[in-house]
């Protein structure tokens, strides 16, 4: 596309005359001594006439744009270059027979990926260390350096049986380093294995020196040594929760990939240590100009793949259950005018949201928290701890009617939802559509609106000052983390910590403070597939009062709540989310911090620095927080403590703009 950037687009002047179709030696991928650094899915020439855009791709139902099949004349000097062939790459398959001769490039340059399949690949947004360096498509690793430093994949499934080969190709020394697999919130600049730089999550390395694995600063004993040529198998099943590693077509500690349950020969038993849902990849690691070539697609493979082992590529991942986020999920920025209005969710308006947080964006002013299990007119300013209050700035038929369903009709000119010329931005969540009392624990609650696709219901209830007392959620599996706000008393916001490490629901966040979390055993207690439970505090539990609590269950594809640890540098940290995020909220929980939240409807380009503070009444933060949307996750660029301190641990939820992947479901694009 266009660059749409003053400072950076050099576009031509208006009726510039090209030399393409000309008397003109023709290069692709190369201008004088510039030179493209990226892969190309197909190249059109279409000579005599003028086409549009649809001609040669189009918007899918998901609002995505994605590529179709060219159907016209290519007129005589036409070509159409699509690259399948290995052995000529330069061929014209348009009829014309135009083909192009190559320089500087041969088979070992051709990508089984396309816009619409993509492979696991090394990651390059991820915290890398200087010394590090990834080429060959992102697929060669090499570490000048004498550090143990690694690499992690763009890949974390937590199902599935996957595949993949690294095979030592060079080195300057006699140095070696590990294969491996690593979750996705470990940070690249440790040895794998090592816990110096962990964090949160785990790694686990297979050692060329010595044959031995290598996990928790602990050695076991495993397989043969492995060298300069040598290629390492490794096989990951993380249905079943294991992974085996072979050395030139022959799996080490007898290793059986399909024995299944039984694991026969695995060289670790995963399943256990799964963090936060957030699943393994594949990861690297290497010394002393060691050179690492990766083998992630099929046709790249040297060996087979043993039976029911695929390849690490968007098109294998299983379909997420919600294909379309924004039937769950969307934001929306307006202007206001200072009388009434209706809202429309523009991307995709087939929302009817069931929660809504509106923030103004351009001036100080509350956070102003909607449901409907509350009844629309009514709100909670999330900033401080007033009780409930209204009616607010939406009326009865606020969060839609038939026929306009998608609308947030705002009757206010209050500035927290409608003053003149101000820009606002509001989040909605759908949550089923209806609710009923829930019965499921001691405490029945007035209404329970759940959608159990996405993992989101809205309960109120009344407490009754009981130890134990517990309240249905009606999501089917335990959350992963339950808000609840006091409606009748002024108290405070508990959020349920998910920090790898601490015992879920035990230790909570006061969402209307910087505080660091506090544990307690008399807030949120533990929950199951049908109820949470709590303990006498006020906060949650005040006998007669009443509350409403918002819970949330990780949904793949569409949801992710995760824990990632800072480093201190503009080149942050990468946090996998498994699709591009359309929210971001953070909050630091190894001490106190504010608590930000991104979007991309009110900056649409990286990196993103204008945000709100959950906890604050400020108007948007400008330039300070940087932070990149990217198609799997989100990387941080800045070194604020509140979102990327040296060591500093944070959780993060995030939902999704588009899945990563998935069978029949369009790639995520790179950016925004």
């Amino acid at each position: 596309g266009e660059i749409a950037s003053l400072a950076t687009d050099t576009a031509p002047d208006e009726d510039f005359a090209f030399d393409v179709n000309n008397t003109e030696a023709h290069q692709i991928g190369r201008e004088g001594a510039n030179y493209m650094d990226g892969y190309i899915a197909e190249f059109y020439l279409i000579d005599g006439t003028q086409k549009e855009a649809a001609d040669f791709g189009e918007t899918n139902t998901k609002g995505i744009w994605i590529p179709k099949e060219y159907s016209g004349s290519y007129g005589t000097n036409g070509f159409l270059l699509d690259f399948e062939s290995s052995g000529d790459l330069g061929n014209d398959v348009s009829g014309n027979n135009n083909d192009f001769s190559l320089s500087n490039i041969d088979s070992n340059d051709q990508s089984s990926d396309t816009p619409t399949k993509n492979h696991c690949t090394w990651n390059a947004t991820d915290n890398l260390e200087d010394t590090t360096t990834l080429s060959q498509g992102n697929k060669r690793f090499v570490n000048s350096g004498g550090a143990q430093d690694s690499a992690k994949g763009t890949f974390f499934p937590t199902t599935g049986k996957w595949y993949w080969e690294v095979k030592w190709t060079a080195t300057s020394s006699t140095a070696g380093g590990l294969v491996g697999i690593s979750q996705c919130d470990v940070q690249s600049n440790h040895e794998l294995g090592s816990t110096s730089k962990h964090g949160t999550g785990d790694s686990l390395g297979y050692r060329s020196f010595d044959g031995k694995t290598y996990r928790n600063n602990t050695l076991a004993d495993f397989g043969d040594t492995w060298d300069i040529g040598d290629i390492i198998s490794v096989a990951l099943d993380a249905t079943n929760g294991f992974i085996y590693f072979g050395k030139n077509n022959t799996w080490q500690n007898s290793g059986d990939p399909t024995s299944g349950s039984s694991g026969t020969g695995a060289a670790y038993t995963i399943s256990s240590t799964l963090v936060n849902g957030g699943g393994w990849g594949p990861a690297v690691c290497n010394e002393s100009s060691v050179i690492f070539d990766a083998y992630f697609a099929e046709a790249e493979w040297n060996y087979d793949a043993p039976t029911g082992f695929l390849a690490l590529n968007t098109t294998n991942l299983d379909a997420p259950v919600v294909t379309d986020p924004s039937t769950n999920f969307q934001v929306a920025t307006y202007t206001g005018n200072g009388s009434t209005q209706s809202i429309t969710f523009v991307s995709f308006p087939n929302i009817q949201p069931d929660m809504v947080w509106i923030k103004n964006r351009s001036q100080t002013s509350d956070w102003r928290i909607h449901d409907v299990a509350r009844g629309v007119t009514n709100y909670i300013e999330m900033n401080n701890k007033d009780a409930e209050a209204g009616p607010g700035g939406f009326g009865s038929d606020g969060f839609g009617a038939a026929g306009t369903d998608n609308q947030l009709r705002i009757t206010s000119t209050d500035n927290a939802y409608n003053d003149s010329s101000e820009i606002y931005s509001v989040y909605g969540w759908y949550a089923g559509g209806s609710g009923a009392s829930n019965e499921n624990g001691s405490i029945n609650t007035t209404t329970t609106f759940v959608d159990t696709t996405s993992g989101v219901s809205l309960s109120t209830y009344t407490g009754n000052g009981s130890d134990g007392a517990t309240v249905g959620h009606g999501l089917g599996v335990t959350p992963t983390t339950v808000i609840i706000l006091p409606r009748s008393n002024g108290d405070s916001h508990q959020m349920s910590n998910w920090e790898t490490g601490v015992t879920v629901f035990t230790e909570d966040i006061k969402l209307e403070t910087n505080e660091a979390p506090n544990s307690s055993s008399n807030r949120v207690k533990s929950a199951s597939s049908t109820t949470f439970t709590l303990g006498t505090d006020t906060n949650v539990n005040g006998s007669t009062r009443t509350y409403v609590a918002y819970s949330f269950v990780e949904v793949v594809g569409f949801s992710k709540f995760g824990t990632y640890q800072g480093n201190d540098s503009t080149d942050g940290p990468f946090a996998y989310c498994g699709f591009q995020p359309r929210f971001i909220l953070i909050s630091r929980v190894d001490s106190g911090g504010h608590k930000p939240i991104w979007d991309t409807k009110s900056e649409p380009y990286n990196p993103r620095e204008d945000q709100l503070f959950l906890n604050l009444t400020n108007a948007q933060a400008a330039n300070d927080y940087q932070i990149d949307f990217l198609a799997n996750g989100f990387k941080l660029r800045d070194t604020s403590s509140s979102v990327n301190g040296d060591d500093s641990i944070h959780i993060f939820a995030a939902f999704a703009r588009h899945p990563f992947g998935g069978d029949g479901v369009a790639a995520s694009p790179a950016v925004s």
